[in-house]
């Protein structure tokens, strides 16, 4: 028997906890642009991401070899990291090779949602939000209907 999902929206990191149920499936369909930086900088040679939650978590990584930190808050740079959160910032060859250890005002914050059952692909902009349903409800075997909380 197919089991019936919806789609939820949620439209701060705020509200992340509220999809916390072990049950949950998400898909974070980042229309900003957190996934633009990751998608660019995987593009240019960056080898490794790792998405962190604070500036201090970023700046643990700073000076260290091959690493590369970059934040921003409330879409401006912050002094003393190598980026922000600019695509432009990542095309070039200074990134290759290259840990980039990245934080965010709300964009990083997707990949600390606790007791996930699973979190599918992150996806840049809106018009994939289709499709990734459509996965997420193959994936799964359930029907899933759109709603916002």
């Amino acid at each position: 028997m197919r089991k019936n999902l919806s789609i939820k929206t949620s439209l701060s990191p705020v509200y992340f906890e509220k999809y916390t149920d072990n049950e949950s499936i998400v898909v974070v369909i980042d229309i900003l642009r957190a996934t633009s930086v990751i998608s660019t900088a995987f593009h240019y040679g960056v080898k490794e991401i790792i998405p962190v939650q604070t500036l201090d978590q970023a700046l643990d990584f700073k000076g260290k070899k091959n690493y590369i930190v970059a934040a921003e808050r409330n879409a401006l740079l912050i002094d003393g990291f190598d980026f922000g959160n600019s695509p432009f910032h990542y095309m070039n060859k200074d990134v290759q090779d290259k840990t980039l250890v990245f934080t965010t005002t709300n964009g990083t914050k997707a990949f600390a949602i606790p007791n996930l059952k699973a979190v599918f692909p992150v996806l840049n902009g809106f018009d994939p939000a289709i499709p990734a349903a459509a996965y997420a409800a193959s994936a799964t075997g359930g029907v899933i209907s759109a709603k916002t909380p």
